[in-house]
């Protein structure tokens, strides 16, 4: 559960950088052409959402990360316990 934690930390920031390219947009709204500059709010829009939605999956991947090394956690100390338990137990 340790390398999956570190995988995920070390890839945390790919979707939000990501984010950083796509907003705001760099075309502007005389690019789109003549016929359809009116197409580019909505262009812009969906861009800007899109880039949300990016750091929005770096959050969760951030909270994911972290689940993981907790969960770990706890299955170490039980094991820890039960090997105490089954040596105590074999002494006797």
């Amino acid at each position: 559960m340790a390398v999956a934690q570190t995988r995920l930390k070390e890839q945390v920031g790919k979707p939000a950088a990501q984010a950083d390219r796509l907003t705001p947009p760099k075309v502007k709204p005389e690019e789109f052409g003549r016929v359809h500059t009116h197409h580019f709010d909505s262009y812009s829009a969906g861009a800007e959402q899109v880039g949300a939605a990016l750091k929005g999956l770096t959050a969760e991947l951030t909270a994911l990360a972290g689940g993981i090394g907790t969960a770990g956690q706890s299955y170490a100390s039980a094991d820890q316990a039960n090997a105490a338990q089954v040596n105590q137990q074999a002494a006797y």
